[in-house]
């Protein structure tokens, strides 16, 4: 497997978690019970929209040959990541009660991943751009 492909496969797995987390893995906080939605529930929408991006963008990145196109999916995968943080923290963000499970859980573990995705991917493009 070559080296470029590992990291199309971790932007890959985020992407995958990113679209997990809001409805499984840390679950945003369910409907109220007149049937209205929080704002954590529209944060979770766009995080799962966000890591479908991100996925997509992983796919073209492993199947993609040049490196210059690799490195400009690397940095929308970065600015997708810095995005998301924004998504979960500013944009929109969770409930204002802190031990609501979306504050609790959902935006620490999406901050994290998102957090995590940018490093990666300014690795890569700071790597490609060196060799």
């Amino acid at each position: 497997m070559k080296k470029k492909n590992i990291f199309g496969y971790i932007s890959a797995l985020i992407g995958l978690l990113l679209i997990l987390a809001p409805k499984y893995i840390t679950p945003v906080c369910p409907p109220m019970e007149d049937g209205k939605f929080m704002k954590c529930h529209w944060m979770g929408n766009m995080t799962m929209g966000i890591g479908a991006v991100v996925i997509v963008l992983a796919i073209i990145f492993i199947i993609v040959k040049d490196a210059k196109i690799a490195t400009g999916i690397a940095i929308g995968n970065i600015a997708l990541g810095i995005l998301e943080i924004l998504n979960v923290n500013y944009l929109i963000g969770g409930c204002m009660m802190a031990q609501m499970p979306c504050r609790a859980k959902t935006v620490p573990m999406v901050t994290i991943l998102a957090g995590i995705l940018v490093l990666v991917n300014i690795y890569y493009s700071v790597k490609e751009r060196n060799a």
